[in-house]
């Protein structure tokens, strides 16, 4: 068995099937060939399989459908991991009448002895992905240049390191998929064509046919808020405490690719804010918003958990330097330094509230392990250091 999947043991292979128990094999083999290529370990969340469910225009009915994917770090991780990869120049950010249109990222290769750089650009109406409404969700409202950077970049790096990451997308990639596929227009006609009568004679000029109810049910996908139910697979994060109704409980959460706001519906009073899920069931769009009904979830990390910031190991590589930045409207001093991590990487390491004074004793080449929270901001990656180390 552990031949045919690529260096897995039989047990590995077991855990694996455990934790997608709806993946045909042959796909779970694809996954783990993918993962193996880029480097990626399957069992511990650095590359994801995920289901979907697309509408299949000439069958006329949902289907399941997998994508590999995974985060933009997992790319430059694959990337690094030849040995011929470096972090390219920032960005290049283009605005047209004032909106955001475009990014230009650019990764260094090495062919020989001679570096290389490679552009992709990103356009914003290609991959910013929108609400029922048509407007940017949460993250792209939020941080708009870092999201489309970093598609940008994943672009740049698929095409620099093809025999990598190839077949992998990285979940900002694929959140306008997403938004596409998983609730496409209804291009099917509203009813079906009507049967032949029994005679075998058409129907007369402008006399209707009946409709069939149920066949007409069958032809065209759910609409977007029109209330119908379609299967739904995914990960969660519980944002709130469970609110106990009449016949079931409710909690609000987020998907963790979307960072769509869901209701999820059903016995999920055990559930806890902080606690990030992996939910089956049927998601519906309604006049107050989506709602997931829970046919059964497992918790993938509890609430402690999801609390605490990553230790990352660090180099330092320049002085403490003091200034202000903007939280939200709050106006918050600020420590940071450049540093470099163990994989090569450069990043800035910033202190804030209770962090200040653990950057701001940091010194030129020093090396340091510190509780840092991740931030991709305008290209650049950021660890903010919120608490004494």
């Amino acid at each position: 068995m552990s031949d045919k999947w690529f260096g897995l043991s039989p047990e590995q292979v077991d855990l694996l099937k455990k934790l997608n128990p709806s993946a045909p094999e042959e796909q779970l083999r694809l996954f783990v060939y993918q993962a193996k290529k880029a480097g990626l370990d399957p069992l511990t969340n650095q590359i994801h399989l995920l289901k979907r469910s697309r509408w299949n225009k000439e069958a006329k009915k949902w289907e399941p459908s997998w994508s590999i994917q995974t985060g933009i770090d997992g790319f430059r991780a694959a990337a690094d991991r030849t040995g011929m990869y470096a972090p390219g120049k920032a960005p290049e950010i283009t605005e047209r009448n004032g909106k955001l249109f475009s990014a230009t990222a650019y990764v260094m290769k090495k062919v020989g002895d001679r570096w290389f750089e490679v552009s992709a650009v990103a356009y914003w109406n290609e991959y910013v992905q929108t609400d029922n409404k048509g407007n940017p969700v949460r993250m792209w409202v939020k941080m708009p240049r870092g999201q489309l950077s970093k598609c940008a970049e994943a672009l740049a790096l698929r095409k620099a390191f093809p025999a990598e990451l190839s077949g992998i997308y990285t979940e900002d990639e694929m959140q306008q998929a997403d938004s596409a596929e998983l609730h496409p227009p209804a291009e099917a006609p509203k009813t079906a064509p009507a049967p032949e009568p029994e005679t075998g004679q058409p129907a007369s000029e402008g006399q209707a046919p009946e409709e069939d109810p149920a066949r007409a049910e069958a032809s065209e996908p759910p609409k977007r808020g029109s209330g119908k139910a379609v299967p739904y697979e995914g990960q969660v994060i519980v944002a709130g405490a469970p609110v106990r109704k009449s016949r079931s409980c409710e909690v609000q959460a987020f998907d963790v690719l979307t960072d769509a706001e869901l209701t999820l519906v059903g016995a999920v009073d055990s559930v806890q804010e902080g606690q990030i899920l992996r939910v089956k069931g049927l998601r519906a769009e309604t006049k107050s918003g989506v709602r997931v009904k829970v046919e059964g979830f497992e918790i993938v990390s509890d609430s402690k958990a999801a609390a605490q910031e990553p230790t990352v190991r660090v180099t330092v590589e320049s002085v403490p330097k003091k200034g202000k930045k903007d939280f939200g409207g709050t106006l918050k001093e600020v420590v940071w330094v450049y540093a470099r991590t163990a994989d090569g990487r450069q990043v800035v390491v910033a202190g804030v509230d209770g962090g200040l004074e653990t950057v701001a004793g940091f010194e030129n080449g020093r090396e340091v392990e510190i509780p840092a929270r991740m931030v991709e901001e305008n290209g650049r990656t950021v660890l903010y250091v919120e608490r004494a180390a």
